[in-house]
């Protein structure tokens, strides 16, 4: 019953729950994403601001084994929601952190995804002696918590978090070109049948029109919970996408992102899939030179990514094959105006 009256508390009841409830002065953030959509260097707005607790992929250590039930698979996005909660409350103490807090000690290689490992980068900490009393203090003495998440795939497992007075959820909902996708998709899993892929950017188009289309229709008064980003603005404009998406959420850029966003945003090199170091204009715009004449054509053929693209602002190929390799020439049209 609790999730069904966070869910549908009205304008009237936030109001009054906000005024008479102790409420954090942290500022909690989820960037919602898409496997291969940017929020890699999306997220480094965070990771690299010294107020802010950043946790990366927490959905991942609730797959393993040792986090796993009988019921895990129908269960896990539930059990995730759960577990952002105790994040952004800074709530370790209880048993819904238990099996996260223990699972990165029994799998080598998952360190990075475990909520200690921001202490230890941070602080120098030993890993191992890092407690859930520690874990507290330290989220508590940040006044702003980001999560970086692709394991979050619809808006609505999360309303509750941003209807919450307590919590007061901002997500950052990032999109991509699916054009864009699948050609970073590839670099990865370059052996990945056309079928397949096709058939994942299907999905991904899909629940992305879903996300905005709940987020647009938000009441007002939760709109300013709900911030839709797409990947190839902050390509293009990285320091000015940076600074409204920090105005916006009421921080303060810290004074070396900006430096470092110029540096790492106009890279002449070529860094791994994985790299933030690069030159996002060349990579946002890369499925011009690197898809097939084939795959743009059946990604845009695909119903559901022609309404995304068309409502999003990706401009249609279509037949102007000949203009891919014009560089003067963009498909990438206006955003909906009350995008960021």
């Amino acid at each position: 019953m609790g999730t069904l009256k966070s869910i549908t508390t009205s304008r009237e009841e936030y109001q009054s729950m906000k005024s008479t409830t102790k409420v954090p002065r942290n500022v909690n953030v989820l960037i919602l994403a898409g496997y291969r959509t940017g929020s890699t260097i999306l997220s480094e707005l965070f990771m690299r601001n010294p107020d802010a607790y950043y946790i990366f992929e927490p959905g991942f250590l609730l797959e393993l084994d040792n986090c796993s039930h009988e019921f895990s698979t129908f269960t896990r996005s539930a059990e995730l929601t759960r577990f952002l909660n105790v994040l952004y409350t800074c709530d370790f103490e209880n048993e819904t952190s238990q099996c996260y807090f223990d699972a990165a000690e029994v799998m080598r290689g998952t360190i990075r995804f475990n909520v200690r490992w921001t202490i230890k980068m941070r602080l120098g900490l030993n890993y191992a002696n890092i407690s859930k009393m520690n874990l507290t203090e330290y989220c508590l003495q940040h006044p702003i918590t980001a999560v970086k998440t692709i394991r979050v795939e619809k808006i609505s497992q999360v309303v509750p978090l941003m209807r919450d007075p307590k919590i007061d959820l901002k997500v950052i909902d990032l999109v991509r070109d699916p054009r864009g996708k699948a050609s970073s998709v590839l670099t990865i899993k370059d052996e990945l049948s056309e079928k397949m892929l096709l058939r994942s950017i299907e999905h991904y188009c899909s629940l992305g029109m879903e996300n905005i289309a709940i987020g647009k229709s938000m009441d007002e008064w939760l709109r300013h919970n709900y911030i839709a980003v797409r990947y190839e603005d902050f390509a293009n404009k990285p320091i000015e996408v940076t600074q409204k998406l920090y105005t916006t959420l009421g921080l303060e850029l810290p004074p070396d992102l900006i430096p470092w966003l110029t540096i790492n945003t106009s890279h002449d090199g070529h860094g791994n899939a994985y790299s933030t170091t690069r030159d996002s204009k060349v990579t946002a715009h890369a499925w011009r030179r690197n898809l097939s004449i084939r795959t743009i054509q059946r990604i845009e053929n695909i119903q559901a990514c022609r309404v995304f693209m068309n409502y999003t602002g990706y401009g249609l190929v279509d037949g102007r094959h000949n203009l891919l390799n014009d560089s003067s020439i963009s498909f990438l049209e206006s955003r909906p105006e009350w995008f960021l």
